[in-house]
């Protein structure tokens, strides 16, 4: 059974409404210099469908990464995916008002931002104090293995949650391809289950545990 904060981030998940970009980017605006302590973004990007917006990240990466430059070869290797190729690489310039060699300079990294997100998700659930216990000989060493690692790979506490958010997913990510890049990207998702969690955590310890 879902609990309250669960069913309000399925909500979202499911919603078709409009977005409120304009609070979206004040949210972003405020994340990043708190949770992942780097510079608030100057350029955002909004798509119609998952599948342009899933492209234009693997279109950015691909200036730096063999493994994201592996798939746009493989999307161009068509007339018609050369011409979807091109159109994205123009939107995203157009958009930015930056040239190509410019946007992908300033573009962010996903994984150069995780491990700061992540320590902040384990300040959240007071585990971070136990981050020093990793050597082995140190005194707290047992209880940072049974709390702190398996909460790296632990799976969403609620099936129910996990198994809808699953699905949504797999009808809307993987015909654009995304769910492969996901899982072969070295990126984590951050999924609205986790999101959930996270929140009735917060909620449960107070508001300050978010703060640095």
């Amino acid at each position: 059974m879902l609990t309250e904060v669960q069913t309000a981030w399925l909500n979202h998940l499911l919603s078709t409404e409009p977005s409120d970009r304009p609070r979206a980017e004040a949210a972003l605006g405020g994340f990043y210099p708190e949770i992942l302590q780097r510079p608030a973004p100057k350029h955002f990007f909004w798509f119609d469908s998952p599948e342009r917006a899933g492209w234009a990240v693997k279109l950015l990466e691909s200036a730096t990464e063999e493994l994201w430059q592996a798939f746009v070869e493989q999307k161009s290797s068509t007339h018609e995916g050369r011409l979807f190729i091109e159109s994205l690489r123009t939107e995203l310039c157009d958009k930015a008002a930056l040239k190509w060699d410019e946007l992908t300079q300033v573009a962010g990294r996903h994984r150069t931002q995780q491990t700061m997100f992540t320590l902040q998700r384990l300040g959240i659930y007071g585990f971070d104090q136990l981050l020093a216990a990793a050597r082995p000989d140190h005194p707290q060493h047992s209880e940072y293995k049974s709390k702190v690692r398996p909460w790296f790979g632990r799976a969403d506490e609620n099936p129910e949650m996990s198994r809808i958010e699953n699905r949504f997913y797999e009808v809307i990510l993987q015909p654009c391809e995304w769910g492969f890049c996901l899982s072969h990207s070295q990126q984590h998702a951050y999924t609205f289950a986790r999101m959930a969690e996270d929140e009735h955590e917060a909620v449960s310890n107070g508001p300050a545990r978010f703060l640095p």
